[in-house]
């Protein structure tokens, strides 16, 4: 069995490799995923993995999902627009991730942290900062959970924005996942599907 899986996110249509991860051991299984509906659902998994237990959810959505890269350089990972969403972990105790997110003056983005949600021992904090390090907006807790989250509107003059995240109390390892999502909410939510491309409505045919 296991309690949370790496990454938290898989995109819609996409083969995925997760780590399943159990808290307090650093040993870890592997398991191939085959997505093909959205919401929070363990998907279909590899049914040459021994496994037993419940399988630890994992969200699908149709966006990006990215998973955190290290750079040699020190250079910040850069996202792609909203809509995405970004999956890493803080391996190290005290480590901050840090993200460039390109973004629209005076649009408003939702960003939502999933970990204790999805039972990671990460107790984070969102901070949103300008390029120049200037804090712009942070958050710890939301009601009912401690997972941080915030709608932030983008100020004038700003194409790039920095999204960090940190532990509260400073920790790290294995099994402090996170999974940072960014939603545009200038952009539509819904879909709309016809399941017939034309409908022959008779003359003078009422309701």
């Amino acid at each position: 069995s296991a309690d949370l899986v790496f990454p938290l996110g898989v995109q819609l249509g996409q083969p995925a490799v997760l780590q399943l991860l159990t808290v307090g051991q650093t040993e870890s299984l592997s398991a191939t995923v085959d997505v093909s509906q959205t919401g929070p659902r363990p998907a279909r998994v590899d049914q040459s993995l021994q496994f037993t237990g419940a399988f630890p959810p994992v969200l699908v959505s149709d966006h990006a999902e990215l998973i955190e890269q290290q750079r040699d350089d020190g250079a910040l990972q850069e996202l792609t627009a909203a809509p995405v969403a970004i999956n890493g972990r803080l391996m190290a105790p005290g480590e901050e991730d840090q993200f460039v997110l390109p973004v629209t003056a005076g649009s408003k983005l939702r960003f939502d942290v999933r970990a204790r949600r999805a039972g990671s021992p990460l107790d984070g904090v969102l901070t949103i900062r300008s390029v120049d390090g200037k804090q712009l907006a942070t958050n710890d807790d939301r009601p009912a959970t401690s997972d941080p989250g915030l709608d932030f509107t983008v100020p004038a003059g700003t194409d790039k924005i920095h999204v960090a995240l940190v532990d509260l109390q400073k920790r790290g390892g294995d099994t402090f996942v996170y999974r940072i999502s960014v939603q545009d909410l200038g952009r539509p939510d819904f879909q709309l599907a016809l399941s017939a491309d034309r409908v022959n409505i008779p003359a003078g045919a009422g309701q």
